[in-house]
């Protein structure tokens, strides 16, 4: 099948995936990172699956979600629930199920909630597209293992806290509209914490608070914490 080839300049996996998505022209999107890898007949059970709903049905979902394993066959993070299944990836979050998965998407839905490029940043949460999508599309989550990750030294998952403190203000972003979407107290707190923590790490100590008074002294000891651990985290760069 044709590949087109597009360079983009580094600024981050958000604007490339933002780039390649107003570049395409199918119906779906995957996309697969440099550490990943499809498992033998990845894509044409992601085709079935999402072929599996029926045209009315396909109108009220996104897409498809499904677990990524490690190179020896473990399940990364938790495996999607059976008895009680998820409806969104709004009921993912609150039901706080983790780990890194794999997800085919809509591309005119994608197309609509493009990531924020920041200035300066070159990290964004992955998720927050689909949490944006997920307050008004369902997804299909299945627990087919149908892709395969190796986390690289310098990549974004085994550096995330170096990432995330050069990008403060799209983590505060995500945060604080994780704060909406919490259903309960304790994800509303999380939220809050993180939202303070990153929000210090912009430099924004004049500002007040917009969340809670709890949220701003424990998200200001997580700052102090990252910044003791992204000394020795540079040292091992450099």
């Amino acid at each position: 099948f044709p590949i087109r080839y597009y360079y983009q300049k580094n600024g981050g996996k958000h604007r490339a995936v933002n780039k390649g998505i107003k570049k395409s022209q199918g119906e779906m999107i995957l996309v697969v990172d440099s550490d990943d890898w499809c498992n033998p007949g990845a894509l044409e059970c992601l085709s079935g699956l999402w072929h599996s709903l029926a045209l009315e049905e396909k109108k009220r979902y996104s897409g498809v979600s499904v677990l990524k394993v490690t190179q020896d066959g473990k399940v990364i993070g938790d495996e999607y629930p059976v008895l009680l299944p998820l409806k969104d990836y709004v009921d993912r979050f609150n039901r706080r199920i983790t780990g890194d998965k794999q997800e085919l998407i809509r591309r005119d839905l994608f197309s609509e909630n493009l990531y924020p490029e920041i200035p300066g940043e070159k990290y964004i949460a992955p998720s927050y597209p689909w949490l944006r999508i997920g307050k008004k599309y369902s997804t299909l989550f299945s627990n087919e293992r149908l892709f395969s990750a190796e986390y690289l030294n310098d990549g974004i998952s085994k550096n995330n806290i170096f990432f995330r403190s050069n990008s403060p203000k799209g983590c505060s972003k995500v945060y604080e509209f994780l704060f909406q979407l919490s259903s309960d107290r304790y994800g509303k707190m999380k939220s809050a914490v993180n939202f303070y923590r990153f929000f210090f790490h912009g430099g924004e100590f004049k500002r007040l608070g917009k969340l809670t008074f709890p949220g701003m002294i424990l998200g200001l000891a997580f700052f102090l914490y990252d910044k003791i651990n992204l000394i020795s985290i540079r040292n091992l760069r450099q």
